[in-house]
């Protein structure tokens, strides 16, 4: 489905209708989970090397306020439900022996690594094996912010992979997960500003904004 809009050209003047994947569905708030198809922009994780969490991460703030405000119209914005995002010990990879984090309310947020692993198969330690359902492409205006791109791997459309953040610790205070190039789980320095940013929200369909399209806004 399409909702909201962000650049996706090169030169970024465009204003274009972002794709999202549906991947979950809560039948008793008539909720639905969306991840973007690609990867809409850069960010670091954190703009400084330092210990870090995703409650007190740059990234969170960026998209919760600049992405929130760019991508969504003030209706559009009440359409999106404040997520009581899970924190726990049990979102990330555990053999990192990562700690106990605060859970978060937000707006707009990233995958953890245990929904990472549900929705798309990330697991760390894949290499080739890892699952392409995970792997995606960059828009042309995140590869003209500077995303890394990799033509040794392959989208299921065909279309070189770029890497993406995910909200869950990586094997220090000082590194995040993310999705690399294969599909498969690596921890990366939260500092480096190469990262697509794949953002995940919680849509409630009883609200005017999906109401007034029908059938789900297809």
């Amino acid at each position: 489905m399409t909702f909201g809009s962000y650049p996706q050209t090169a030169d970024g003047t465009d204003s274009t209708p972002i794709e999202w994947l549906v991947q979950d569905y809560d039948a008793d708030n008539n909720c639905s989970l969306l991840i973007s198809r690609y990867g809409l922009d850069i960010q670091p994780y954190n703009k400084t090397y330092t210990n870090t969490s995703w409650e007190k991460c740059t990234l969170r703030t960026w998209l919760n306020d600049t992405f929130l405000n760019k991508a969504f119209t003030m209706e559009e914005q009440l359409g999106i439900r404040l997520t009581n995002v899970d924190n726990s010990i049990s979102q990330g990879y555990r053999k990192w022996n990562i700690k106990e984090e605060n859970h978060t309310q937000d707006m707009i947020f990233l995958l953890s690594y245990a929904e990472a692993n549900k929705y798309f198969g990330v697991a760390y330690g894949d290499g080739k094996k890892a699952d392409a359902a995970a792997r995606i492409a960059a828009t042309a205006y995140a590869e003209k912010q500077g995303a890394y791109t990799n033509n040794n791997h392959k989208t299921e459309d065909g279309a070189a992979t770029t890497w993406w953040w995910l909200r869950s610790p990586g094997n220090n205070r000082r590194n995040a997960a993310h999705v690399d190039y294969d599909g498969s789980l690596i921890p990366r320095s939260v500092s480096v500003d190469r990262g697509c940013v794949r953002p995940a929200l919680w849509v409630n369909l009883d609200a005017d904004f999906f109401q007034s399209l029908g059938s789900f806004g297809q």
